[in-house]
């Protein structure tokens, strides 16, 4: 079956709003997605990229722009009033979940980018992020456990040294027979690519 690695942080609106298609759009060629949570921030440092955010001029278009793409796609989509945020522990407990909690990683997935770009939930609050493990039927005290296992961060470091060293420089990168698609601007590419085989 075909595969698309995608590489994607909660952090990131354009990771939200890929992800809302990317999994009817390969169902639709007979892929399968393959979920590769990863630290953006580590991206950035390690590429000298930076988020559209410090430029004043372009962040304002940029979050136009991901106005104009959630609406082009129908989806929701509200600019956190938090963001920024650093998301590694988000990161921590999406893998500590897809790890040790598979059934729930679907339900997860969606929570967390639906707090963050849905509902303008502040995940920088212990509580709050509690409440959305709590709503998926996870327990937040053991799973904040389990991100401290060396399973966890040498899988989320891993995943993020693997999309550096594919040639990534931000979030969602996603990667189809070695070719790399970046930003939810790109899902036509990868339909088109996806159509070709």
């Amino acid at each position: 079956m075909k595969t698309v690695d995608f590489y994607y942080d909660f952090g990131s609106p354009a990771s939200y709003i890929a992800y809302t298609q990317i999994e009817a759009m390969c169902a639709k060629y007979d892929a399968r997605v393959v979920f590769k949570p990863f630290v953006l921030g580590a991206v950035f440092k390690a590429t000298g990229n930076s988020s559209p955010i410090t430029l004043p001029s372009k962040a304002r278009y940029t979050m136009m722009d991901f106005a104009r793409w959630a609406k082009y796609w129908g989806v929701p989509f509200t600019l956190n009033q938090n963001f920024p945020i650093n998301t590694i522990l988000h990161m921590k407990l999406c893998v500590a979940v897809q790890l040790h909690h598979p059934q729930r990683f679907a339900e997860f997935n969606a929570a967390m980018f639906n707090a963050m770009w849905v509902n303008n939930q502040n995940l920088t609050e212990p509580a709050v992020v509690a409440a959305i493990c709590e709503s998926v039927g996870l327990d937040a005290n053991h799973l904040l456990m389990q991100t401290e296992q060396d399973d966890v961060r040498n899988a989320l470091r891993g995943n993020t040294d693997e999309a550096i060293a594919l040639g990534a420089f931000g979030a969602p990168t996603m990667m189809y027979n070695g070719e790399m698609f970046f930003g939810q601007d790109r899902l036509p590419m990868l339909e088109m690519a996806l159509k070709e085989g």
